[in-house]
């Protein structure tokens, strides 16, 4: 479920190239916090 709302996230944003710099902000944000909790998740 998680990942179907994060495609339809990306989705969402290549839809909308008008706000082009928030866009690539958002993308750069959830890509640091995956990285972020996938690395934490690997280190227990």
């Amino acid at each position: 479920m998680g990942h179907n709302a994060f495609l339809i996230l990306i989705g969402e944003i290549a839809m909308k190239p008008r706000r082009d710099t928030r866009a690539r902000n958002l993308v750069f944000f959830i890509t640091v916090v995956s990285a972020l909790v996938v690395g934490l998740w690997l280190a227990r």
